[in-house]
């Protein structure tokens, strides 16, 4: 370990676990990430300098640490030197006011009315900046007895597809990371829940298990580097009995460079309380968004309250509520402005529409028209593909960043569309999953244009090969396997599955030949 790379550090990373402590991880000196143990050998004064930070933190006003304690960055941050400053002789930290690369907009806090004065009044103790890091997510999923599957693993990517033919098991396995997080949440009433307003799992936990196997289906999760606990697995089983009552069979927590802590809870509530001990799973669990494959669309004049949805639902509900709010609020906002700019300009480009929304006396009325066209017509006298089509670009464009979810499970995007719109659908979905912090996207689908243009964005070098994974189900006595097909930095697969996305050939074949036979009469 050379001497001369011991501090001051560039950028020091620190995260905050599940039970709220901080703990350091690594740090950058001269734009290279190095080991705090190999950046200082010296552990006293690298904990000096790391306790600065700390402090600077508890000492921050309380609006910035709520800002930390509940942006959907905040378990792991990375922190300059250079961005504590000193604020009635404490050493506070104090955030410039931050472009987000995805909407040109400041963050949230920085519109709280103290921030001016907190500014003026603050002088550098070296300068000033605080950035999230790359936020925690779940980098891989398994499933156990689930569905079709004995057993499943699958890999998250930015983007990431899953293909193969109808009743394989692809919608169970794109819902897979929905459900094992569900009980995760605070106000979980079951480890998984059958029915909401607007999903139908089954009539009991049976309907989910492999071949209803009484020792019960497992979902895992494992979470990225820095996250705290590591990896969660948790096993539900079912009574045996006509009602099939949830059952609690295992829960396994592990943390990073220590053994898994298993334990038998049979006790729901139980389990509730010990994963109340991790509250960032919480977190977590709210940042998986699933889309159903049927989205709702408005009914004509519907009602509008005033006020955006709390939450854009499962099949589009809400989306144009949110819509409507983002324009009452664009004038002075310039995060909505840019969102429906973005609107507008992907609506012109996935669905060659320019669409419109209307507020008249407290009622939403949304037309479309054809770019470069002046006749409009109301959404539902329109084509079955823009109403599926829309709610998701209004989801895209018009979530704040701090709200948009982690990672979207997303059912068959292109449903109803154009083949023609599928390459510009992964167009979009790539430049969102590729901005900063952005969500990623788990993608159940049907279009080989989309695949496609996968491994164009690929070979143009605009994507890496390791931002797109491809999965093929097919189906076996022994239910459904999972195979991952591998694209290299040309987006040549490693393989592919006989007969998938060949229907189109086979079929010109057989045209050829039928002509060709007509010929020879």
């Amino acid at each position: 370990m050379a001497e001369g790379r011991q501090g001051p550090f560039d950028v020091l990373f620190f995260t905050r676990s599940l039970t709220g402590e901080f703990r350091a991880s690594h740090v950058y000196l001269n734009a290279e990430r190095v080991p705090l143990a190999e950046a200082y050998p010296d552990k006293n004064k690298m904990g000096a300098q790391r306790r600065s930070v700390l402090k600077a933190l508890k000492a921050s006003p309380a609006h910035v640490q709520e800002y930390f304690n509940t942006s959907s960055g905040a378990n792991v941050w990375k922190v300059r030197l250079t961005d504590i400053r000193v604020f009635d002789d404490a050493p506070v930290i104090a955030p410039l006011r931050e472009t987000d690369l995805r909407f040109t907009n400041v963050y949230d806090y920085s519109a709280w009315e103290g921030w001016d004065d907190l500014l003026g009044r603050a002088r550098p103790l070296h300068a000033t900046r605080v950035t999230p890091a790359e936020r925690p997510r779940v980098k891989r999923f398994s499933v156990t007895r689930y569905r079709a599957f004995q057993q499943a693993e699958l890999e998250l990517a930015p983007l990431t597809f899953i293909i193969g033919r109808n009743n394989a098991g692809k919608s169970a396995l794109c819902r897979a990371p929905w459900l094992a997080t569900r009980a995760w949440l605070r106000d979980a009433r079951l480890p998984v829940p059958l029915r909401t307003a607007e999903l139908d799992l089954g009539e009991s936990i049976r309907d989910l298990i492999y071949r209803g196997d009484l020792q019960g289906m497992e979902l895992g999760a494992w979470l990225t580097e820095g996250s705290s606990p590591s990896h969660v697995k948790l096993g539900i089983a079912y009574d045996g009995k006509r009602n099939a009552r949830q059952i609690i069979s295992r829960l396994e927590v592990a943390h990073a460079g220590e053994p898994p802590e298993s334990q038998v809870l049979p006790a729901w509530q139980t389990v509730k309380d010990k994963l109340a001990e991790l509250p960032a799973l919480d977190e977590l669990a709210r940042g998986v968004k699933l889309v159903t494959g049927l989205r709702a669309l408005p009914e004509r004049g519907a009602r509008w309250d005033g006020f955006a949805a709390d939450d854009v639902s499962a099949t589009g509900r809400g989306a144009y509520e949110l819509w409507a709010s983002a324009l009452e609020d664009s004038s002075d906002d310039p995060q909505r402005s840019e969102g429906l700019r973005l609107l507008r300009e992907w609506a012109e480009r996935v669905l060659l529409i320019t669409p419109t929304l209307k507020v008249v006396a407290g009622r939403i009325d949304v037309s479309i028209k054809r770019v470069n066209s002046t006749f409009g017509a109301h959404l539902q006298d329109s084509g079955a593909g823009v109403g599926q089509a829309l709610p998701l670009l209004i989801m895209l464009t018009l979530t704040r960043p701090k709200d948009q979810p982690w990672l979207f499970c997303m059912e068959q995007p292109e449903l109803h569309l154009h083949p023609r719109a599928h390459p510009e659908l992964t167009e979009l979905l790539s430049s969102v999953a590729t901005a900063p912090d952005g969500p990623w996207f788990l993608i159940e689908t049907h279009s080989d244009a989309m695949i496609l243009r996968a491994r164009v964005l690929v070979a143009e070098g605009k994507l890496r090969p390791d931002q797109v994974r491809v999965y093929f189900v097919e189906e076996s006595e022994q239910g459904g396997e999972l195979r991952e097909i591998k694209l290299n930095d040309r987006g040549t697969p490693d393989w592919w599955p006989k007969g998938v996305f060949a229907e189109t050939q086979e079929e010109f074949l057989r045209l050829r030949r039928a002509l060709g036979q007509r010929d020879a009469r």
